[in-house]
């Protein structure tokens, strides 16, 4: 789960479960579904979160400077 961490909250925009715990995730899918007012405020901040830190401009701007890291790297190279 380690790779979600910068997307998701738990409890602000998701709920994490724990890998290959289907009871877990069974208990978090019934949460929500007995919830819908939570439900839709998670989608909501999530919505909010990947338009604020995840847009295509800085999506662009890190491949950027991972060609400029490689290349510098292959000047260096002996």
């Amino acid at each position: 789960m380690a790779g979600q961490r910068d997307l998701l909250e738990d409890g602000v925009n998701g709920l994490l479960v724990p890998p290959n715990d289907p009871q877990a995730l069974r208990q978090a899918m019934e949460h929500l579904w007995n919830r819908p007012d939570e439900c839709e405020r998670m989608g909501r901040e999530g919505r909010r979160r990947i338009e604020q830190h995840h847009t295509l401009d800085r999506f662009v701007e890190g491949v950027r400077q991972a060609v400029e890291s490689a290349i510098e790297d292959v000047r260096r190279a002996p």
